[in-house]
């Protein structure tokens, strides 16, 4: 079982077909047809909440969690990732950049602890979950019919390319990457270009840029290429929206902001408002 909090997390799970098998509010909700709601005090809210600053209405949900990974679409896998915060931001981002699903490999932390759950915002209900080993992992991606990539701070290849559908984007652990298992099971080992001295980038941002390039270039090798163009400015560079993310190649910081004011246009236009909360 794990709790859900608040009425946006709730409305995003009936959304969903997810139906609690508790739920909890401070006053009358017409929430989930069925479910009848236990009416408690305030103070009651607060002592069950996790929060600080509890909300009006929870859910208690069933975990869910998927037998296998359908070899399609763009999956990403995560190696013995520890924190529960970082994992709730990744499924957010993934939810948001349009995953099939993520896969837990190995000794992960809880997908649905208080922390974890609060950080997806509500993508907990989104984002099929598959749990396996490394070896299982290997399995995985020995039959895979597409790109394998890994994340490595050595690898030659910049992480800034075309990644053939379907997709498996393989990230590690937060403090030592990925391990040689895993490394070796990757089809395609490529590095997020960082500053001179900086260690590393947190593990949800990297997840971020892996899975927005794959996003990007998967739509864009799959047909789904938008009747808008931007042309290229100083610098040589293209953006063009790939189905639902303008995906932008440049070489220059001149290119990129000539380019900006057309692929910000083409971003209100596709999600209807700013893309940042």
């Amino acid at each position: 079982m794990f709790v859900a909090e608040g009425l946006a997390m709730l409305e995003r799970a009936e959304g969903l077909n997810w139906q609690p098998e508790y739920l909890v509010a401070t006053k009358p909700s017409y929430m989930f047809d069925g479910v009848k709601p236990l009416i408690v005090t305030d103070k009651l809210m607060a002592e069950l909440s996790a929060q600080n600053n509890p909300h009006d209405v929870l859910g208690v949900f069933k975990q869910r969690f998927q037998p296998h990974a359908a070899k399609e679409g763009l999956w990403l896998a995560l190696e013995e990732i520890r924190d529960p915060g970082n994992l709730g931001t990744i499924l957010r981002t993934a939810d948001a950049a349009g995953a099939s699903g993520v896969i837990l490999v190995g000794d992960c932390c809880d997908p649905y602890s208080p922390e974890s759950v609060r950080a997806s915002t509500g993508s907990i209900f989104a984002m099929p979950l598959v749990k396996m080993s490394v070896a299982a992992l290997a399995d995985l991606a020995r039959g895979w019919p597409g790109a394998v990539v890994g994340t490595a701070s050595n690898a030659k290849a910049d992480f800034r390319s075309n990644i053939k559908s379907p997709a498996l984007i393989v990230l590690g652990n937060e403090s030592r990457g990925l391990s040689d298992e895993a490394m070796k099971a990757c089809k395609t080992l490529v590095r997020i270009p960082m500053r001179k001295g900086v260690e590393s980038l947190n593990i949800a941002t990297a997840a971020a840029l892996m899975l927005y390039q794959a996003a990007a270039t998967l739509t864009y090798y799959s047909g789904g290429l938008s009747d808008t163009q931007v042309s290229p400015g100083p610098g040589s560079i293209s953006c063009s929206p790939v189905g639902q993310l303008p995906y932008c190649g440049s070489t220059s910081p001149v290119g990129l902001l000539n380019a900006l004011p057309a692929a910000l246009k083409i971003s209100s236009e596709r999600f209807g408002g700013s893309s940042s909360r």
